[in-house]
């Protein structure tokens, strides 16, 4: 689950094997938790033919203000 700020508040134990990277506990911080950061470095999301990063780009696109925006992708890969 994420909140309106695109950061994950919740996740069972699927997403965080097959899509969040396995990671061992949500990072304490709220600027590591970022939806998009998250599956953008994912090996799980790497591997596969997804469309998950792009879809949750165009959410976070139509939501978030422009500065937000920015902050958000900061981080992200170039691809």
């Amino acid at each position: 689950m994420i909140n309106y700020n695109f950061e994950v508040v919740w996740y069972n134990e699927a997403a965080r094997g097959e899509i969040l990277g396995g990671f061992d506990v949500l990072p304490p911080d709220s600027k590591n938790r970022g939806i998009l950061q998250l599956i953008c470095h994912s090996a799980a999301i790497a591997t596969k033919n997804t469309e998950l990063p792009g879809f949750h780009m165009a959410l976070a696109k139509g939501r978030l203000s422009a500065s937000a925006f920015a902050r958000a992708c900061k981080e992200l890969p170039a691809e």
